[in-house]
C-alpha cells in the first residue's frame, strides 16, 4: 500500500512539473510507439539503419522500443561476457536470444581479431579463462606482431582472499587505508613487484601504469606503492576531488571563517 501511494504521489508531482525521470523516458517512448501507429511508422521510416552498441546491457523495455522501430534494419554489437549492468535491469539473455536467432539466418558475425593487445597477453587471457568460461569463450586472434627482439612478459600475481583475518597485528598494514585484509595484501604484493622491477632496472617508474577494475580501493594501492617510496599520479576524478586538495580547502575555509563548524 505504501509503495502504491508513493508511486501515485510521485507521478502527480512529476505531472505538475511537466517532468520525466529516466524510467519515464523508456516507458513513455515504448507506449507511444506501441499505441500510436502513425508515430511508430513516422519514426521507423526516419532511420535508414539502426545500430545498437553494447547490446548485452539492454533491458526488456529498451528492446521493446527497438522492436517497434525495427524494419529488419537493426544492427547490434555486443559481448555477453562484458555484461555488467544487471543491477539496472540489463538482461543478457536478450543478447543470447538475438544471437541465436541471427545465427540461424546466417546473419551473425564473430569479431575475433584483436588489434589492441600483443600475442603474449592474449595467450595469457586464453590460458586463464578458456577452461573457466567454457564454450562461451571465444579465443582472440592477435593482429599485432612483436618487434624484433621484443619479448612481452605476462606475470600472474595471486592473492588468496581467505586467511588474512587470522593474522594478528600486521605492522605493514599500519597507515594503510581501510579495506578488506586480502585487498591490502594484494596491494602490497603488487607494489612489491613494481618496486622489484624498478630496482632491477627492468623499468622506470614513469613507464608503469596500474589499471584497476574499480576505483573504490584506489587509495589502498596508492598507499602500498608509496610505502616503497614510489610516487603516484592517480588519473582518477577531477583535481578538486583528491583527498589532499579537499583537506587544504577545509583548512583555508577555517582560516577564512573560524566560525565555520563544518
Amino acid at each position: 500500500e505504501l509503495v502504491d501511494r508513493f508511486g501515485t504521489a510521485y507521478g502527480q508531482r512529476k505531472h505538475v512539473r511537466a517532468a520525466l525521470d529516466f524510467d519515464d523516458l523508456e516507458l513513455n517512448a515504448r507506449d507511444l510507439l506501441e499505441q500510436r501507429a502513425g508515430v511508430r511508422e513516422a519514426w521507423a521510416e526516419r532511420f535508414q539503419l539502426l545500430m545498437v552498441d553494447e547490446f548485452q546491457d539492454s533491458n526488456p523495455r529498451q528492446l521493446q522500443v527497438l522492436a517497434a522501430l525495427d524494419r529488419d534494419n537493426l544492427f547490434t554489437v555486443g559481448d555477453e561476457l562484458q555484461s555488467i549492468y544487471g543491477f539496472r535491469h540489463a538482461d543478457v539473455s536478450l543478447f543470447r536470444e538475438r544471437h541465436a536467432h541471427l545465427n540461424k539466418r546466417g546473419a551473425s558475425l564473430a569479431l575475433t581479431h584483436n588489434f589492441r593487445s600483443r600475442p603474449a597477453i592474449l595467450a595469457a587471457v586464453e590460458r586463464i579463462f578458456a577452461a573457466r568460461i567454457g564454450e562461451r569463450f571465444a579465443p582472440l586472434i592477435p593482429t599485432r606482431t612483436p618487434q624484433t627482439g621484443e619479448q612481452p612478459i605476462v606475470e600472474l600475481l595471486l592473492t588468496d582472499k581467505r586467511g588474512w583475518e587470522r593474522i594478528p597485528g600486521d605492522d605493514e598494514l599500519e597507515g594503510m587505508p581501510e579495506a578488506t585484509p586480502w585487498r591490502q595484501a594484494e596491494a602490497r604484493l603488487l607494489a612489491g613487484r613494481v618496486a622489484e622491477l624498478i630496482a632491477s632496472g627492468q623499468a622506470q617508474a614513469g613507464e608503469i601504469v596500474v589499471l584497476l577494475r574499480a576505483l573504490g580501493d584506489l587509495p589502498v594501492y596508492e598507499s602500498a606503492l608509496r610505502h616503497h617510496g614510489l610516487r603516484t599520479l592517480a588519473g582518477v576524478g577531477g583535481f578538486w576531488s583528491h583527498q589532499q586538495v579537499g583537506d587544504l580547502l577545509a583548512w583555508l575555509r577555517a582560516l577564512a571563517n573560524p566560525l565555520d563548524e563544518l
